[in-house]
């Protein structure tokens, strides 16, 4: 599920991309939040820095629910991922603002 997932995000992103919609580029976390405030790299680190936790901190919940963990850490590796190969997530997600 995690492969499947990873997959999933990167492929919706250059498809969404493929398909005219517009991709948008979010060097912050969380909607824009720290958005020019701090380096890529740090950001990259901390994302990194908070799935290692959360994986040790529940490990036992994400082993009951292998699905749900498959899903959360591939998403999550996706968006590490675009960090740093773009040095920002994409998204192709239309956000009010």
């Amino acid at each position: 599920m995690f492969l499947l997932a990873l997959g999933f995000d990167q492929l919706s992103k250059e498809g969404a991309r493929f398909l005219g919609y517009s991709t948008t580029f979010n060097p912050g976390i969380s909607l824009g939040w720290l958005g020019g405030a701090a380096a890529p790299e740090i950001l990259t680190g901390l994302t990194i820095a908070v799935i290692v936790f959360l994986w040790y901190q529940f490990k036992n919940a994400w082993m009951e629910h292998p699905v749900i963990a498959g899903i959360f850490f591939g998403a999550g590796l996706g968006n590490v991922l675009d960090r740093v190969w773009y040095g920002s997530v994409r998204s192709w997600l239309p956000l009010p603002g």
